[in-house]
């Protein structure tokens, strides 16, 4: 069953107009219930998506509330100087603003830096000379951050902490090293998404604990989750490396968490790669091919991530052909 999804609301329908003008989620429990403010319609998206909004949006009734709410096109028209417009200056802005969001995403999506938005601004138009959004866009790099870190992270969250209030889930946490003056705990969480059938891992948030001692370390968990008001009762396991900051026996950040305020806690350890890499980097110094085999490896990586799977039918023929 699918749910409705609030990153719809930026995209448009097919008479021009963003769905956040007239479509949200039904306030309640079933997350697969829409609500047509224009028609006090309820359209259930469990099927067909967002294609089910579209439907909607197509019949008679719907077009007859919208030319009372909107203003016709030739109403728009009268209202907006004509000259060098060939469509509404609203819907041109609202594309435009669709087009930064985009943009935005796509931004974070690939961990682009920022400041690959103050030459996107200055390429679109000359790359799309006939686009009177390209000639519109302007979303450089400040603007750019301001839209991924106050609006689409934000949409973001809010979404994934209104899941995990109806969920279990675990947490996975890890200190990073220290940046511009500052260390920061790191908290992801991991659970099961109906709506993608899958386990799925996210990102919750990131605190800053600069002194990294257990008390610190515990009360930044307990805010962060305070914060986002995350019953306790439905976090289950919490992930860690394996320092006695982190799992210690008396005082660690686990043990202190399970013992005082999350009783129900499973204890499966701490993450097992360290220990793996400890042994294996350990045995390979005794061999004295460490440098040797950790080059060999960090190269194979490469030329196989590039090869789109070449590597493994160029080494299968060479072996063929020897012997």
């Amino acid at each position: 069953m699918r749910k409705y999804n609030k990153i719809w609301e930026v995209e448009v329908d097919c008479n021009g107009d963003t769905y956040s003008d007239w479509c949200s989620k039904k306030i309640g429990p079933d997350e697969s219930i829409a609500i047509c403010s224009w028609c006090n319609a309820e359209i259930t998206v469990a099927h067909m998506g967002k294609n089910a909004l579209n439907q909607h949006a197509e019949k008679d009734i719907h077009r007859s509330n919208r030319s009372r709410v909107q203003p016709s096109l030739t109403t728009k028209l009268k209202q907006q100087t004509l000259s060098g417009f060939t469509a509404p200056v609203l819907d041109l802005e609202k594309q435009s603003r669709i087009a930064e969001a985009y943009w935005g995403l796509f931004t974070a999506e690939h961990s682009l830096s920022f400041l690959l938005s103050d030459h996107a601004s200055e390429i679109f138009p000359k790359m799309f000379p006939d686009s009177k959004i390209a000639a519109k866009f302007s979303s450089k790099a400040t603007k750019t951050n301001y839209i991924v870190s106050d609006g689409i992270a934000v949409n973001f969250h809010n979404d994934l902490v209104a899941k995990l209030k109806h969920k279990i889930f675990s947490l996975m946490i890890d200190e990073s090293n220290k940046q511009y003056g500052k260390k920061f705990l790191h908290v992801l969480v991991k659970y099961f998404d109906k709506e993608q059938g899958d386990i799925v891992q996210d990102f919750l948030g990131s605190v800053v604990v600069n002194k990294a001692n257990s008390d610190n370390l515990v009360a930044a968990i307990l805010k962060l989750l305070r914060d986002d008001d995350l019953p306790l009762d439905n976090m289950i396991q919490i992930m860690s490396d394996s320092p006695s900051v982190m799992r210690g026996a008396v005082n660690g950040v686990v043990t202190v968490i399970k013992r005082a305020h999350a009783p129900h806690l499973i204890d499966i350890s701490g993450c097992s790669l360290h220990t793996v890499s400890n042994a294996v980097k350990g045995a390979l110094e005794k061999l004295d091919l460490y440098d040797e085999l950790e080059e060999f490896v960090q190269d194979f990586h490469e030329v196989a991530h590039f090869s789109d799977g070449r590597i493994f039918s160029i080494a299968g023929r060479i072996r063929v052909e020897s012997t």
